[in-house]
């Protein structure tokens, strides 16, 4: 789940999500996968603990995800490098 989603921010680096939305949009969106809230919950929480993504508290909301904006251009390397 952790490289869909970080997959999915190379080609979309300003997008920002709720963990529904991430499951729905960014991982729902990629062919056959059928996401699992348990495993985009983890890899969520793994890609914050090694900084790829910021967690951001929402006001009056849920938490947001989106990309570290210091790590869009290694990430965008190494992708493109694949």
């Amino acid at each position: 789940m952790a490289w869909l989603i970080l997959g999915y921010l190379c080609s979309h680096p300003d997008a920002s999500d709720t963990a529904t939305g991430v499951s729905t949009w960014w991982v729902g969106a990629a062919k056959g996968i059928e996401p699992d809230a348990k495993a985009i919950r983890v890899a969520l929480d793994v890609l914050v603990e090694q900084r790829w993504l910021d967690s951001l508290a929402g006001y009056s909301g849920p938490r947001r995800y989106r990309l570290n904006r210091e790590l869009k251009t290694i990430l965008q390397q190494f992708f493109n490098t694949q």
